[in-house]
């Protein structure tokens, strides 16, 4: 075997030193510590962000987590309202912040006025007074208030749409129906 450009020869292969290793082992180990403390970071972050959940208040099961029921209601003033987004909000203002909900809780309230994003979840009157509500009684950041709005706008955007096109649908069964019904009255005359 000759020394070609595909097959070299053992000895031209050139070996790391042992002070290149040791520069590739630093080098290895302060890539994992890195990793590590974004790891860490991340958790902290988590740690930190405010959940809405729910817990069973009496029985056996106290102090446990349940189900979130999105169709409770709380009435203030004879009105009622929907009571996970006022808890979203009170939650959002709730900590050693300003006491403004910001665009990290704007996203909380968001979840909690629409749990799905796939159409299943609508946007009813008692929503809309809701947010009517948080919006004039509770402060919000710029950004908060942007997020907030904005989200609103886009899923009653999607609904309008899946309304419409439910609508369409509606229309064109009748329509078919009727072709049917004149199909059949046609027929039933020329016997």
């Amino acid at each position: 075997q000759g020394s070609s450009p595909y097959h070299p020869k053992v000895s031209s292969v050139k070996r790391p030193s042992r002070d290149n290793k040791m520069v590739l082992v630093q080098a290895i180990r302060a890539m994992k510590v890195v990793k590590v403390m974004k790891a860490m970071k991340a958790m902290k972050a988590m740690k930190a962000m405010k959940r809405l959940d729910s817990h069973v208040t009496r029985g056996k099961k106290k102090g446990q987590f349940r189900k979130i029921d999105y169709g409770r209601v709380k009435t203030i003033k004879g009105k009622k309202y929907d009571r996970t987004i006022l808890r979203a909000a009170e939650l959002a203002v709730k900590g050693a912040r300003d006491g403004r909900i910001s665009e990290e809780d704007a996203k909380m309230i968001c979840k909690a006025v629409r749990p799905s994003a796939d159409g299943r979840s609508t946007y009813d009157k008692t929503e809309k007074d809701t947010m009517a509500y948080v919006r004039k009684t509770f402060k919000f950041t710029k950004s908060g208030d942007k997020a907030v709005r904005s989200f609103i706008a886009k899923m009653g955007g999607k609904q309008a749409a899946r309304t419409k096109a439910m609508k369409a649908m509606k229309a064109m069964k009748t329509m078919k129906a009727m072709k049917v019904m004149k199909a059949k009255k046609a027929m039933k005359a020329m016997k």
